[in-house]
């Protein structure tokens, strides 16, 4: 992230954080970030990665707080909720997906009516985050 009065960089994600499964899993092509999203405090961000995985890094520790794999193809988006309890995840394998984040690889809901295949899609929440709206390609 960057430090808008200073104009630096003051945390960068390195390659450290994939392990060798996740290296293996996705020819090496792990250290792409699709989407992030912060938190409300501004402490934690969760982010989307090219190769399906979700982290969440804790900005004050400059650390990786967790990681798992949510999508079996490029992780498109994610958006987490006004109450940062939930958050959504999009991915090219048609799929969108609630997790809690309190149990971080909780999933709680599969959306798969997609009907365009291994295309982006894309979700938000609306309603005071009783409803998501999806859109795909």
């Amino acid at each position: 992230y960057w430090d808008l009065n200073e104009g630096k960089v003051k945390y960068e994600i390195d390659n450290s954080i994939f392990t060798e499964e996740e290296f293996l899993k996705t020819q090496n092509s792990v250290n792409t970030v699709n989407s992030l999203s912060f938190f409300d405090s501004g402490n934690l961000f969760v982010s989307g990665f090219r190769n399906g995985y979700v982290k969440v890094f804790d900005v004050r520790e400059k650390r990786l707080s967790f990681s798992f794999y949510a999508h079996e193809n490029k992780l498109n988006s994610v958006k987490l909720s006004r109450s940062n309890d939930y958050f959504l995840t999009c991915g090219r394998d048609s799929l969108g997906k609630l997790w809690d984040i309190r149990n971080y690889n909780t999933q709680l809901i599969t959306f798969s009516d997609h009907k365009s295949k291994n295309f982006n899609i894309e979700f938000n929440f609306f309603n005071n985050e009783t409803m998501a709206i999806t859109g795909s390609e």
